[in-house]
């Protein structure tokens, strides 16, 4: 009896105890008690953002992928091209001029205002 309530109380979500119940020296039964272990709490927000969808955090409802992809415009790279210096690491290696726009996009959308932002993504 013991290997199955450690058992039960290893392998399920239940804590399982028990008593003897004796008449004189013969045991004439068990009384169990059953209890549901508490469980761990739920994080109700999950820490890493999702880039393919839009939050309050991005522009006008726009993902990560979306602003990427925006940034990557050859028009939008000629409409933008003079925010970046031409020795710094965004204006040297496509990479770094994507995550230097995205952030930008994301901290002040008012600096791009050639068109709306919207349209390069119909490129």
């Amino acid at each position: 009896l013991n290997l199955a309530v450690e058992e039960i109380n290893e392998k399920s979500d239940l804590n399982v105890s028990y008593t003897q119940k004796k008449e004189g020296r013969k045991i004439a039964g068990f009384s169990f008690t059953v209890h549901e272990k508490p469980k761990a709490k739920k994080d109700v927000v999950n820490k890493e953002r999702d880039v393919s969808t839009g939050d309050m955090f991005t522009v006008e409802g726009l993902s990560d992928k979306q602003l990427g992809r925006i940034a990557r415009n050859k028009q939008f790279i000629a409409d933008y091209n003079h925010l970046v210096s031409s020795t710094s690491p965004a204006g040297q290696d496509p990479n770094a001029w994507e995550f230097e726009m995205i952030n930008r996009l994301k901290k002040d959308p008012s600096q791009f205002k050639k068109r709306p932002i919207k349209e390069y993504l119909e490129y």
